[in-house]
């Protein structure tokens, strides 16, 4: 979501909803700045339990920053892993004054070049707390240009991003900047995991996980995470049948006779986020 500076009257907003899946890898973006004259100060974070079903094994644990590792806007809050507990919701509470605005932050860049479609950005100083998987733009850079782009590689002031082209060698570009901070994410520390599995089988396109008591129900749509076996894996299955301990779900496949399979897990826990805060 991504606003442009609102009218004297409007300055303070609400983004929100924005839906996100804590049993799936990958961090949420809430919103970004424009321009790099606009700025936010966020007054509250609060992360409603929007589907929660079955049993976690583990707690997803979150934090919101500017795009930048480090960089927080919020303590962490670990969402609740009962059973059901729709109709909640967790605040994330703001860290301790003062609160960091979000607006961008500029570092020049000295050079660029670009290798088997990965971009390598060499700029004049480190951004403190910078680690791959953070959120960045690259303005005045020409065919180098990317708007929050996630880093892939971050080596003190160097930057690697994907950047389809041809290769290029190393070239000046000391009129061009890294543009970062502009962008409130909801950075996953931890990522929560549903009930871990014990077995797996696959018939006539039809997947069953064996755990633990899980508390699932027919109907009830879950993520499936981490199971071993090819296909298994999927951010949304609708239940078709269960037992105590079992799980199916349609799943197309070769068929596969019971196996063991300790490394995955499913549920669901859902969130919507919501931030309040002053535009200036």
């Amino acid at each position: 979501m991504s606003n442009s500076r609102p009218l004297a009257y409007d300055r303070v907003n609400l983004f929100g909803p924005t839906p996100i899946n804590m049993n799936i890898a990958g961090n949420a973006q809430i919103f970004a700045l424009n321009d790099g004259e606009t700025k936010f100060m966020p007054t509250s974070i609060v992360l409603e339990n929007a589907y929660v079903r079955g049993t976690q094994s583990t707690s997803a644990v979150v934090v919101a920053d500017n795009g930048i590792t480090g960089q927080n806007v919020s303590a962490s809050v670990t969402l609740s892993t009962s059973l059901d507990e729709q109709d909640y919701s967790n605040v994330a509470a703001l860290v301790a004054n003062p609160v960091p605005v979000i607006t961008g932050k500029e570092v020049s860049i000295v050079s660029v070049a670009r290798s088997a479609n990965i971009a390598t950005v060499i700029i004049s100083s480190a951004i403190t707390g910078a680690v791959a998987g953070d959120i960045v733009s690259i303005e005045g850079a020409g065919e180098f240009n990317a708007d929050k782009v996630v880093l892939s590689n971050v080596s003190t002031t160097t930057l690697n991003y994907i950047n389809v082209g041809v290769d290029v060698a190393t070239t000046s570009a000391t009129l061009a900047k890294v543009v970062y901070g502009n962008v409130l994410r909801l950075k996953k520390t931890t990522l929560g995991k549903g009930r871990l599995t014990t077995n797996r089988s696959r018939t006539n396109g039809v997947a069953t996980l064996t755990s633990l008591a899980h508390g699932l129900n027919v109907g009830d749509t879950i993520s499936v995470v981490g199971v071993s076996g090819t296909g298994y894996n999927t951010a949304s299955a609708e239940i078709t049948a269960v037992t105590t301990t079992t799980v199916s779900y349609v799943n197309a496949g070769a068929n596969e006779g019971t196996t063991s399979d300790t490394t995955g897990n499913f549920g669901a826990l859902f969130v919507n986020a919501y931030v309040v805060g002053i535009y200036y």
